[in-house]
């Protein structure tokens, strides 16, 4: 009799848990952005074959996020998107900005998570580009 009923509380606090997990999906448009894969493929081999690659660092104020010398007179607009694995919640996207030498930098306050995936897109003259990143801080 006691077996039946340790199985039972034992299931019925399974089924609550499970029920109560927050499950994070990596984008509620993962069709739309299926389609538009290509681009990323793409961005990423112009990005390769850049002479300069793309600067993303983290520092303890911040991460500090710098295009090639090369890309600044052509740039013409950016996303930048830091992707928490973990907490969907803590993600931060953002237009992408550099000033004049490339280089814009994102407080630490802004970033709630200690790793991140940084996946920043451009555009610079007629061709897209795609850089992706992993952050950390200790």
């Amino acid at each position: 009799m006691f077996v039946f009923i340790a199985f039972g509380a034992l299931m019925g606090t399974l089924v609550y848990k499970s029920l109560n997990t927050k499950f994070d999906v990596v984008s509620t448009t993962y069709y739309e952005d299926e389609m538009k894969f290509q681009s990323i493929i793409d961005g990423t081999a112009n990005a390769q074959l850049l002479a300069n690659p793309v600067s993303i660092e983290a520092f303890d104020a911040g991460v500090v996020v710098a295009i090639p010398g090369d890309q600044i007179e052509s740039f013409s607009e950016g996303d930048i998107w830091f992707y928490c694995e973990t907490d969907a919640s803590k993600d931060f996207k953002s237009g992408f900005t550099p000033d004049k030498e490339g280089v814009q930098i994102f407080p630490r306050t802004m970033l709630e998570a200690k790793k991140y995936i940084v996946k920043l897109k451009w555009k610079a003259g007629d061709k897209d580009y795609y850089s992706e990143e992993i952050i950390k801080w200790q």
